[in-house]
């Protein structure tokens, strides 16, 4: 593989640094998957695009206790053991935190992450800790070390992520993890790049600056406001069409994340446009990328006023904003409530009837045949916030959500298995908040999703059973509290 010249020199530093240990004296540092050349993505490696991505082989045992390099990979259980080819081997955890501590410890490279499966993780822990290793080194390395929750389980190897050097980000590098209070401040430069870019974007109307700066700026949108305001600014007044368009992709693009200031700004660019098909392109846009912030302004726009954006769009526009609202909310409930969902539901679009029905079955909990059955639940439970809703929805599941972690996380994991999916995608979503925001989403079938939890709570299950689900909770997944906190979940389970 390929890695940046600071990756490379890193990687070759801590080979030294073990060598000169007595117990690495003989023993290989191997190393795995880092990048392709001139970055993208690699096969079984997707997340070592810009060359800050380095795997190695964990350190192992064999059956007699002396360090072995088998020739591939080998994945290892939550006792750190495993075979291949018919030959045995176990987890060698001092030598691996060798490798962590000589990688935290480097005068040159702060790292970002350090991928580990959760049971190695803990050996290796243990083996600092046996070691008598230095406090300092092994709070970072509690800090880094984890077992990722977008990819596999890393219990074959450690992969390695260094954060970006200010020369680096001079150039347009990206970091994506949040800076720890160790590392090297590299702010200066990040300003230095965005300012820098974000005023070339506003003042200068030549296409080849404009869509550099836009380049420069689309990776730190989610970021940065700045870089925000600057986007959304040349989506709505740039010189020419394809200018426009430009920005406009970058903001919503998801491969470089969300814009949370996107939202606000575009709306009011596409209140101030007196072209139709601008204004439309904006509040679409606006729409698509409105986050956990954003929902009072989404119902503010279902309910929009005679001489404001209503005086100027056609219904197949509204009805088309409408639905994309309406399937917003049953992702992230945030603005919900019963009056802007019977907006939806009034609408004359199927289409949006539709995504209303759902976006309520979603956080009521239950199924609704109809639109129509929709309106009347609606109705009957519009005082209610939509806490209460899911809530009531789980209790009449016979969900014990009041309950301790080991007695409610395997009752959710037996829902993900059932046919209700409205049940089945609510319960996942109380798994990533008991688990602390794991996330196994990526297994699109419901056997896929139900094994994968269950192998995870079996792993994880003792180490979170008394963990307990609280109303501020529910916050954090977009649902409104409304009223007393304590009591909605107090009562949960009450007839």
């Amino acid at each position: 593989g390929f890695g940046s010249p600071r990756l490379v020199a890193y990687v070759l530093n801590v080979a030294q640094r073990l060598a000169e240990l007595p117990a690495h004296r003989g023993v290989a540092l191997r190393v795995g998957n880092m990048s392709a050349q001139g970055g993208g993505n690699i096969r079984w490696s997707h997340s070592h695009a810009a060359g800050r991505d380095v795997d190695f082989p964990l350190f192992v045992l064999d059956g007699a206790g002396r360090p072995a390099s088998p020739d591939t990979f080998v994945s290892l259980d939550g006792d750190g053991r495993g075979t291949y080819h018919r030959r045995h081997y176990r987890f060698d955890a001092p030598r691996t935190w060798n490798l962590v501590a000589s990688l935290l410890t480097d005068q040159a490279v702060d790292v970002a992450q350090l991928y580990l499966s959760e049971p190695l993780t803990r050996q290796v822990l243990a083996a600092a800790a046996a070691a008598g290793a230095e406090a300092a080194t092994i709070a970072r390395a509690r800090a880094v070390l984890a077992e990722p929750s977008h990819a596999g389980r890393h219990d074959d190897h450690l992969h390695v992520r260094i954060f970006c050097a200010a020369e680096e980000i001079a150039g347009g590098c990206v970091d994506e993890d949040a800076t720890l209070p160790w590392t090297r401040d590299t702010s200066a430069a990040l300003r230095s790049r965005v300012d820098g870019a974000a005023q070339s974007l506003v003042t200068n109307g030549q296409r080849r600056s404009h869509h550099l700066a836009v380049a420069i700026l689309a990776p730190w949108k989610a970021h940065d406001v700045e870089a925000c305001r600057a986007l959304a600014w040349a989506a709505a007044w740039s010189l020419t069409p394809q200018m426009r368009a430009t920005a406009l992709a970058a903001l919503v693009n998801p491969d470089t994340g969300g814009a949370p200031c996107a939202t606000q700004e575009l709306l009011g660019a596409a209140r101030a446009q007196t072209n139709y098909s601008r204004m439309a392109s904006l509040l679409r846009a606006a729409v698509a990328l409105a986050d956990g912030d954003d929902g009072e302004r989404l119902q503010a726009l279902l309910v929009d006023s005679p001489d404001g954006f209503r005086a100027r769009w056609t219904s197949a526009l509204r009805s088309e904003l409408r639905a994309v609202i309406a399937r917003r909310f049953a992702i992230r409930p945030e603005g919900a409530s019963a009056a802007s969902l019977r907006t939806v539901l009034d609408d004359p679009s199927p289409a949006a009837r539709r995504a209303a029905r759902y976006a309520i079955e979603v956080l009521a909990n239950r199924r609704l045949a109809t639109a129509d059955a929709a309106l009347a639940w609606l109705g009957q439970h519009r005082d209610a916030a939509p806490l209460r809703w899911m809530i009531d929805g789980f209790a009449a599941a016979g969900l014990p959500i009041r309950a301790k972690a080991r007695e409610l996380a395997p009752a959710l994991v037996e829902l993900l298995r059932g046919e209700d999916a409205v049940l089945a995608r609510n319960a996942e979503r109380l798994l990533e908040l008991l688990t602390g925001g794991v996330r196994l989403a990526h297994l699109n079938t419901p056997r896929h999703r139900h094994r994968a939890w269950a192998r995870y709570w079996q792993l994880n299950g003792e180490r979170l059973a008394d963990r307990a689900l609280e109303a501020a909770d529910f916050a954090r997944l977009g649902i409104s509290i409304g009223g007393d906190r304590g009591a909605l979940l107090h009562d949960a389970d009450a007839p």
